[in-house]
């Protein structure tokens, strides 16, 4: 498919009039079920509606948009959980979806960030320019490492001969660069996954409590109902949809559950998956980037937009990057991230568990920081519905696996989400292009 045609369903409105002949020589309307209301789900059920398809949503959560969440229990202080950038905004079609739902879309600079050791001191300038070496050094061995290189065995070459302080920079470059970027480790996180994405272009824009106004736009007019999927059966005739809510028949479905559903087996489906489908599952993986966002009664920390923490060793990847809101928000809040395993773990402890932990990492630094006034967290690691936050490439070619989860499954169930996407996984439009990629598909079928 080019990228006019693309385009062109992506509008939505023009589907109609390419394919809107096929429907009307049909003795009633293509049904097309689409489990899932995230943006994949919506960019396929928006495709195919115009173009005439009975199009029903089905969505397990009481709520449009997946991992898309904004947080409205602070009502002067909305928080996107989920995905808060769209990333590479030269071309991406999000933008303009961004715009028509009233979302605000801020340039948001990464590089703006004061970095500190653990132990409280602020790196010195010699310091900064080892970091920004390691930076250069690990991308540079990206370039040329052997297909499935792992990122850690990388930087353990690297890392040979180098003092305990510069180890300690290497692996927080190595954390905050790649294992925050993709929700992997170092370990299972290869080199040919770490590129996934190094075609976006135009920078990144944070939509500050503004995310889950898109999914909210897209949703408007569809047909969506709340019900979870246990089975999806594919037969000469059609396709059966076991739910909670009964039964349903359809001609096509398109299955947009994440990843980390997928590879549960928490829809049973009918026929199973080929064998190199279960293999593209092997060699993909879900990673976990979860936050934890404290509120403070006033600004304590350094006006950049990124507050960088340099772990000792015991701590490794733990409260490494916060991010400031209060510029963009209004608010003194900081925003923490843990990824990978460490995230994992974080997923599991209560709020004030994380809190104190948070707390610990910050004082560190700012001894006399106060007592957060309130906390908001995400839990995507143990949400049955994500089973984690996006995917990444884990084999010497994760292109490949993703490309073997487009073929339809008993020539009617299709596979769609940032999981699919060959050019931009683990982002906002990735999914959205999939949902519609997979509607001409099936328009097609």
């Amino acid at each position: 498919m080019n990228r006019r045609v693309l385009l062109r369903l992506l509008a939505a409105a023009p589907v109609a009039a390419s394919l809107s002949l096929t429907q009307a020589r049909a003795a009633r309307p293509v049904r097309v079920v689409v489990v899932g209301a995230g943006l994949a789900g919506l960019g396929a059920a928006r495709a195919l509606a115009a173009a005439g398809a009975a199009v029903t949503v089905l969505e397990a959560r009481g709520r449009v948009g997946g991992r898309v969440f904004t947080s409205h229990a602070w009502p002067d202080l909305p928080l996107d959980l989920g995905a808060s950038w769209l990333h590479g905004i030269k071309g991406n079609p999000l933008v303009g979806v961004a715009k028509q739902a009233g979302a605000r879309a801020v340039a948001f600079n990464f590089d703006d960030v004061e970095t500190f050791w653990a132990e409280g001191r602020q790196l010195t300038a010699r310091e900064e320019r080892r970091l920004e070496a390691f930076e250069d050094q690990l991308a540079q061995a990206v370039e040329d490492a052997p297909a499935g290189q792992s990122l850690a065995a990388l930087a353990q070459r690297i890392g040979r001969n180098l003092n305990p302080a510069e180890s300690r920079l290497l692996a927080h470059v190595l954390n905050t660069s790649f294992e925050h970027e993709f929700g992997g480790t170092a370990s299972s996180l290869t080199v040919q996954g770490s590129h996934e994405g190094d075609n976006l272009r135009g920078g990144d824009a944070l939509l500050p409590g503004d995310a889950g106004l898109i999914p909210a736009f897209l949703a408007r007019g569809l047909n969506i109902q709340t019900a979870t999927v246990q089975a999806i059966a594919a037969a000469r005739g059609g396709v059966t949809l076991t739910t909670s809510a009964g039964q349903i028949q359809a001609d096509h479905v398109v299955l947009t559950v994440p990843l980390g559903v997928l590879q549960a087996g928490s829809v049973r489906l009918t026929p199973p998956l080929s064998r190199t489908q279960q293999d593209a599952l092997a060699a993909i993986k879900m990673g976990v980037l979860e936050k934890c966002v404290l509120r403070f009664s006033r600004v304590f920390w350094e006006s950049s937009s990124v507050l960088d923490i340099v772990p000792e060793p015991a701590q490794a990847g733990q409260w490494a990057e916060w991010v400031n809101l209060a510029p963009v928000m209004g608010q003194p809040a900081l925003m923490g991230f843990n990824a990978a395993e460490v995230g994992r773990r974080m997923a599991t402890l209560d709020d004030a568990a994380l809190t104190r932990e948070a707390m610990r990492a910050l004082r560190r630094i700012y001894p006399n920081a106060p007592d957060p006034l309130a906390m908001q967290r995400s839990r995507w690691a143990t949400d049955p519905f994500s089973q984690g936050s996006y995917s990444f490439g884990s084999s010497a070619d994760p292109q490949a696996a993703r490309a073997a989860l487009h073929a339809p499954i008993g020539g009617r169930v299709w596979l769609a989400g940032e999981h699919t996407s060959l050019l931009n996984p683990q982002t906002m439009h990735g999914a959205y292009v999939e949902g519609a990629r997979v509607a001409a598909d099936v328009l097609k079928a």
